[in-house]
């Protein structure tokens, strides 16, 4: 090949063939010469370079598979860093549900008393009351087996019969069948009795008021 075809090195122009030829053979000469002289040394050497790929091998191999390989014993805890910023306020939660009522409270001490109050307006005058007010009393002998008698008691002339009534003396088997005003007369007092033994004694009131019929 033509020294013209040969492509630049970029190392610079290579030397010339016979200098590289040279140079070749002193090489491979150096070589053997250092075989023959130092064989020894040479296969101690191999028998050392052999067994560190060994030991090599088994400590890449358990740093490969145990993770804690190297790793010490874990430290102290360290102190707490500084509070951070408060976030934003969140949305509005929904209404909670109505909580059941809770437990009347026990009563409050009683006040002291108020003032007196300022005195009313006095009323209008009332309609004239019962005026006259009166009790006739009289006094009868109720016949012994008799059957109905009837006593009466009247009131004064402008006067009226508003109540009445009797009492029994030493007969109480006298029945009264009636103790009510006159009916044809409202100044009267009636008082009817059947009498179903001896004869005795009675009293008819009449209470009397002012007034017309």
């Amino acid at each position: 090949m033509s020294s013209q075809n040969m492509p630049k090195s970029p190392l610079g122009p290579l030397p010339r063939r016979r200098a590289w030829v040279i140079g070749g053979a002193l090489g491979s000469l150096a070589v053997v010469l250092a075989g023959l002289t130092a064989p020894q040394v040479a296969a101690g050497q191999d028998s050392t370079e052999a067994a560190a790929p060994s030991v090599a091998g088994a400590a890449a191999d358990k740093c490969g598979h145990d993770r804690d390989c190297g790793v010490g014993a874990t430290g102290p805890r360290g102190p707490a860093g500084p509070r951070g910023k408060a976030g934003p306020t969140g949305p509005r939660g929904p209404r909670g549900v109505t909580g059941a009522p809770g437990t009347p409270g026990t009563p409050g001490v009683t006040g002291a008393t108020g003032p007196q109050g300022v005195p009313g307006t006095p009323g209008a005058p009332g309609v004239g009351g019962v005026t006259g007010w009166q009790v006739i009393t009289e006094q009868f002998e109720v016949e012994a087996r008799a059957g109905t008698q009837a006593f009466t008691v009247a009131c004064p002339e402008g006067k009226l019969a508003v109540g009445g009534g009797y009492y029994l003396f030493d007969n109480p088997s006298l029945d009264v069948i009636r103790d009510s005003p006159l009916d044809s007369d409202s100044r009267s007092w009636l008082v009817s009795v059947v009498n179903r033994a001896a004869a005795g004694r009675m009293n008819v009131y009449a209470t009397c008021v002012n007034g017309t019929a």
